[in-house]
Parts: C-alpha cells; structure tokens; sequence
C-alpha cells in the first residue's frame, strides 16, 4: 500500500471514531487537505496543510538525535512558509467528507494532527484536534490501528482512571474509552518537551507516584523472575536467539546477585518514563503522556533505568550504569523512598532481567541485547 494509501485510511479512520457536532451543519463533500511526512519508508505525521494550524502541536514534538532534529526544524521552518512539499518525504493528500470535528460541547470547527507510532503490533495514531481558529489544541484521541494497540489503550485509560483516584497531577485526564478499546479520548498536556538531563522536577514527580502500600522482597522478585524465564525457556513460541550465546547463564548469575532477604514499598511506574513522554508546564512542574505501560506494582528506581538506559541504546552518549549508581537526583529519590542505596545495583538487574524478559511486543531485539550486555557489566 502507497504512503498516500495509508494516509488516506487513517484519515477515513480518524473521520469514522470522531463524533460530529449534530449543532454544526456541516458542508457537503468538503475536502480537507494535509502534508504526509514519512519516516523509515511509513507515515509518521499527517498535518494539515493550511499555515500554522499545526505549529502548537509540532512544537510540543523534538526528535533527539542531532541529525533528525535539523530535518525536523527544516520542516516546521518550510510548513509555516508554506513550503512543506519542497521537503523529500512529503506528499498531499487530500479527503473529502462531511464531518465537522469537534470536541465536547464545543461549536468551534477543529482538524486533526496525526502523529503514526513506530509500526508493530502495538501502533497506534495519536490525533490532536486543533482548533482552527486560534491553533491551539484541544483534545487528544488514540487510535488502534494494529492487533495489540487496544489492550494498550484499555490499560492505560484504565491507569489514569485509577491515578485520577489517587489524586496524582499533571497527568493527561481521561474523557473517553471505547468498550472494545479501539479509540480513547483524553485531554492536552501543553508543555515543554523535557530535556535529557535528570532534575529534581524529575524526582519530585516520580516521589508523587511512590503511594503505593505494597511490599516485597528482593527473594520473591527473583522468584518471580526465576518463573518467567522457566516460562519462557519452555514455550515453543521462545526466540531462539534470545536465549542464545550464554544469554541463560548470564540470567541466571544476575537471579543469584539479586536474591536479598530486605523488603521495599512498590511504588506506581510509569513504564516508558523518557525524555519523550515529559514535558515542563508553566509552573516549571513535571508533566508525564503515554501510560500504556504503567504499572500499579512497579519497582522502585525502574523508571529511572528506563529513563537512563533507552538514552544510552539510542544515543550512546551517556553511561547510564555510572548515572544510576552516582547521579544525586538518584540518590536522592531512595533516600526520599528510605531505601539503602547499596540496593541500587539489585534494583538495576531487576529492570534489566524483567524488561529482557518481557513478552512486550515494544521492547525491541537490539534493546533486549543492550540489557543483557548491561547486565554482564553489573555481574562481572
């Protein structure tokens, strides 16, 4: 299927879950038109074509590596000049249809700005609707658009339901799910992308999901670990190569490291908690998007490995051993949670094991790899 082909499916799909407004008398066969911007021979953004609609919602996107981020200011540059279509990778596509989009109880015309997730059993479109207007965005909707997306989104809408209960803020508010999960509703977190470098707002704000009045040993994680790769070793569905080149050995001398009879308070996680997924409000206070991965039994220090480690396989640029293990704002954040940092390296090998262990459909071969090279640094 051509890029042009996809666009337009997603658009009809977008126009199919997004009610109309029946206040709103809508023209006949009107025909909206936007810029596809491909990345990796797929979609990645469908923005519509009229001049800085879309400016408020791209501004709230950055790419991280230096080379994608000259393209990608080269883009916004040329789309507010009207010139988008001098960039290579950009094609027109244009719809026609009836709708009127619109938000909640609102009369004003909006459009949408799509963003296409990484392609993968789990893909979803994340639409922002846009008020025409004023180019301010008021509302954001997810799309499954593969097999797996929709228990993503059942999960999360079901995590901020439960967050919303437990009064933590500068979270997205959730509107609207779906009975099957196909499509979810809910608000705009405006805010500045955060940088790479961990702050204190980044601390402060983990410390609020940190409610959690659980407890468990280090000696059951690693059972419960010690469980799932037995699991995995027998399944006829295992990868081969997963399990390969001493990997089990390397597993199982990481389970031995871990097994300690101290016991922790289980916090909330986030799960992808990444530069990417956080931005800086107005008030300088930490915002954090994309819940799918959240966990209301989560491990202390995990997001923080997470937050280190998808920087270190993506960029290699920083060692997020060294960051973990002597990184004030690390420090601190056990400190805050009363947990000795002499842990800090079982705490380490539990993110390693259980993210390579994971049957995650988005936890990618190479960063599987990247972890188990990880965990032989920290055991040998």
């Amino acid at each position: 299927m051509s890029q042009i082909a996809i666009a337009k499916t997603i658009l009809n799909k977008i126009a199919s879950y997004v009610t109309v407004n029946p206040s709103v008398k809508s023209p006949k066969n009107k025909t909206l038109s936007f810029v596809v911007l491909t990345g990796n021979d797929h979609p990645r953004w469908i923005i519509p074509t009229e001049q800085n609609i879309a400016k408020n919602v791209l501004r709230q996107w950055r790419p991280y590596g230096k080379g994608s981020t000259l393209k990608w200011h080269a883009f916004r540059f040329l789309y507010g000049m009207k010139f988008s279509h001098w960039l290579p990778n950009c094609d027109r596509v244009s719809i026609s249809t009836d709708v009127t989009f619109y938000c909640g109880k609102t009369n004003k015309p909006l459009i949408p700005v799509v963003y296409i997730g990484t392609p993968g059993k789990q893909q979803k479109a994340v639409v922002t609707l846009v008020d025409t207007n004023s180019a301010i965005p008021v509302s954001i909707f997810k799309i499954a658009l593969e097999c797996d997306a929709s228990t993503s989104l059942t999960k999360e809408a079901k995590f901020l339901s439960l967050l919303e209960a437990e009064n933590i803020k500068n979270i997205p508010k959730l509107l609207y799910i779906d009975k099957k999960g196909e499509f979810s509703n809910q608000s705009v977190i405006l805010g500045k992308l955060s940088e790479r470098e961990l702050t204190q707002q980044h601390i402060d704000f983990l410390f609020t999901l940190s409610i959690s009045n659980k407890v468990k040993s280090f000696h059951s994680l690693k059972v419960t670990l010690e469980n799932r790769m037995a699991r995995n070793l027998s399944t006829e569905q295992k990868c081969e190569e997963q399990y390969s080149n001493g990997n089990t050995k390397i597993c199982q001398k990481a389970l031995k490291k871990i097994d300690h009879h101290d016991e922790f308070l289980m916090v909330f996680s986030h799960g992808d908690f990444a530069p990417w997924n956080l931005k800086i409000l107005s008030t300088s206070q930490l915002a954090a998007i994309d819940w799918e991965d959240a966990e209301s039994e989560g491990i202390p220090l995990s997001d923080l490995c997470h937050f280190y480690f998808i920087q270190e396989h993506l960029f290699q640029d920083i060692d997020a051993l060294e960051e973990l293990r002597s990184n004030i704002w690390v420090i601190k954040y056990l400190n805050r949670l009363g947990i000795d940092d002499v842990h800090i390296v079982r705490f380490i090998l539990v993110y390693c094991l259980s993210t390579f262990l994971s049957n995650k459909g988005n936890v990618s071969k190479t960063y599987r790899a990247f972890l188990i090279k990880q965990i032989e640094k920290v055991i040998e």
